[in-house]
């Protein structure tokens, strides 16, 4: 009996590594489960769509730190190779800047943390009386969501674009 199940074991091993090969070369998660359901154990399959899941993340992590890496000076801003804004260096590019979330939503959520600690912080250890420190964090806030909409209305995105 074991000589027997050795060769099948061998054919189940070559079948996992050509069906795992053809996963890591799926273009898309639903791809790669697709392929990874024509075997037979749940538990292989399972195997292959983690391999397929890591691979696709090492390959994404490389992309990231490759285009984080070199940034070029346009038009006075500084862009990443993937065309990211960084540092917006014209009125156009910093409207291009504004409404997209990819380039400018880290900033806007560190402005509004900068504001309400500020806020808080002129109350307690200035003296500032509250209602100005409120003021100037409800403007910062109105503006902060003002500004988030910019993300998600399309007419408000041409609007700032067209101007």
């Amino acid at each position: 009996g074991a000589r027997r199940r050795a060769p099948t074991a061998a054919a189940a091993s070559e079948a996992y590594a050509a069906v795992t090969a053809r996963a890591l070369e799926a273009p898309d998660p639903k791809a790669v489960r697709e392929v990874c359901a024509e075997l037979d154990d749940n538990l292989e399959i399972a195997r292959c769509k983690r391999e397929a899941r890591l691979a696709d993340r090492r390959t994404k992590k490389v992309e990231v730190q490759r285009g984080a890496s070199e940034y070029k000076n346009e038009n006075g801003s500084w862009v990443r190779q993937d065309g990211i804004i960084v540092v917006p260096g014209s009125y156009a590019d910093f409207k291009v800047w504004a409404v997209d979330p990819a380039m400018s939503g880290d900033f806007q959520i560190i402005l509004l943390v900068v504001a309400s600690i500020l806020s808080a912080f002129g109350y307690e250890e200035y003296g500032i009386p509250r209602q100005v420190s409120g003021g100037v964090f409800t403007f910062l806030k109105a503006l902060g969501i003002a500004w988030a909409s910019l993300y998600w209305c399309t007419a408000c995105q041409d609007f700032v674009l067209s101007s």
